[in-house]
């Protein structure tokens, strides 16, 4: 099945940009991205995908800052989750993103 992409905006300011592929009704490839306008730009706050097989979260700061953590799920599980977590936790997010050094 061809890719998929949508935007799942959450408030003005801030849209988590969603893309999946599916193959024969299995999820075969995602990424979430939570971006939020800061500043006058638009930064991607935090970002979950399968890219190289695994689940795993990147979590950036302001600083430049950038870290790497597996997710524990398969594919599937961590799409629904992670996408329901950053919906509902979003500000916290943007929080850590701002403020932490």
């Amino acid at each position: 099945m061809p890719k998929k992409e949508y935007k799942y905006p959450l408030t003005d300011i801030d849209v988590l940009h969603i893309s999946f592929e599916t193959k024969g009704g299995k999820l075969v490839q995602f990424s979430i991205r939570y971006r939020a306008l800061i500043q006058s730009r638009w930064r991607t706050v935090l970002g979950v995908d399968n890219w190289y097989g695994t689940p795993h979260k990147h979590v950036y700061h302001k600083n430049g800052k950038e870290y790497k953590f597996p997710i524990y799920m398969d594919s599937q599980s961590a799409f629904d989750s992670m996408k329901s977590d950053i919906a509902q936790r979003y500000e916290k997010i943007k929080e850590n993103y701002l403020y932490a050094t």
